[in-house]
Parts: structure tokens; C-alpha cells; sequence
């Protein structure tokens, strides 16, 4: 999952070596008698606006509430969806979760704490919704803290709160339109 800062952030990245070199017209023609979807050869109007089924924008209501209610299904449905990265120690004090940008922080940080003695895991949410409540569950019940940096006013904290219970100490860290440190998550921590 991305954020602004992450959008305009630059860095080197060692790209693999392609196996096979594939020309674009060594492609072999999409035929119709196979499926029909995306990037199968048929035209299809794709957009970010509401749209019907055949993908062209909509301004009805009801094809749009048809939209909605099918997307929400198929995300609800999908529980291989929750997609989390989990790293640091097996049995943490303190465990990091983040997203977004505050993700570099946290990782940053945790090796800060670990120089510091501290056992320290940090939880990376890839997709915020739905929320990996199973995976924070068992997290949260290794840890005596739970952390949550955030670059806004804290939103998933809430959810860490109602998932994790009362019994840790859940510490919400907010940085506003600069990017956090791993110094700031480190403090929060001890």
C-alpha cells in the first residue's frame, strides 16, 4: 500500500535478469473462444469512475449501488485477501504496525530498539481492508506494547484497539506532512 510520500520517494532498485525475452509480436492473437477478460484482445472500457457493467461511466444510482454491492462481496468473500508481512523477533516486548510510508520508519526503528536490547517485530499491513484481525490477535498476544505509527490523525489504531482489547499498551504515533523518524517510534517505544 502506498502513500504520497512513498509515491515521490526515489531509490535504486537491481531488477532480475529476464529469462526469455518475449517480442511484442511474438504474442500469440487472443481468439473469442476463449474466456473473455481483461487484456484477452476484446475492448473493454476500464475507469475509476462508476461504471456498469460493461465498464462504461455511469451516472444511474442503481447500476452504481449494483457496483458497490458486488465489489464489497467479492472483497468480503476473499479471505485470502489479508495480506500482512511479519519480521523481528519470535517473542517481542514491542511490536510495530504500520503501513504506508511510516513502514520505512518502523523498520528503521526496530533495529534501533534491537541495538538497544529491546525484542522488538514489526507487523507491515500491505492492504489495510479487510483488516488482518486473526493475524493482530496472535501478534498482539506475544507483546507487552503494540505500537501503531501513522501519517495521519490515527485510524488504524482504532482497529488494533478493538482487535488487540485493553490488555496491551497500544501507543498510536502521528506525524503530519513530514515524514516520521524511526528516533519518534523509538521513543514511543521505550
Amino acid at each position: 500500500m502506498a502513500d504520497e510520500i512513498t509515491a515521490h520517494m526515489k531509490e535504486s532498485v537491481d531488477l532480475p535478469e529476464l529469462k526469455h525475452k518475449k517480442k511484442a509480436d511474438q504474442r500469440r492473437k487472443p481468439t473469442t473462444k476463449k474466456r473473455e477478460c481483461l487484456g484477452m484482445g476484446l475492448r473493454r472500457h476500464k475507469t475509476g469512475l462508476a461504471h456498469d457493467i460493461s465498464g462504461m461511466p455511469t451516472a444511474d444510482s442503481i447500476q452504481y449501488e449494483k457496483l458497490l454491492k458486488r465489489l464489497m462481496s467479492k472483497i468480503g468473500s476473499a479471505k485470502d485477501l489479508v495480506c500482512t508481512k511479519l519480521e523481528g523477533d519470535e517473542e517481542p516486548e514491542v511490536v510495530l504496525l504500520a503501513y504506508g510510508s511510516p513502514y520505512r520508519s518502523a523498520k528503521a526503528a526496530m533495529k534501533l530498539l534491537k541495538k538497544d536490547g529491546i525484542r522488538s517485530a514489526l507487523l507491515k499491513f500491505e492492504i489495510i481492508w479487510p483488516f488482518p484481525e486473526n493475524i493482530v490477535k496472535e501478534i498482539s498476544k506475544k507483546a507487552v506494547k503494540l505500537i501503531v505509527p501513522e501519517m495521519n490523525m490515527g485510524h488504524i489504531i482504532r482497529e488494533v484497539e478493538r482487535v488487540a482489547g485493553h490488555s496491551h499498551k497500544i501507543i498510536s504515533v502521528s506525524s503530519f506532512g513530514r515524514l516520521m523518524t524511526p528516533e519518534t517510534i523509538v521513543e514511543a517505544s521505550i
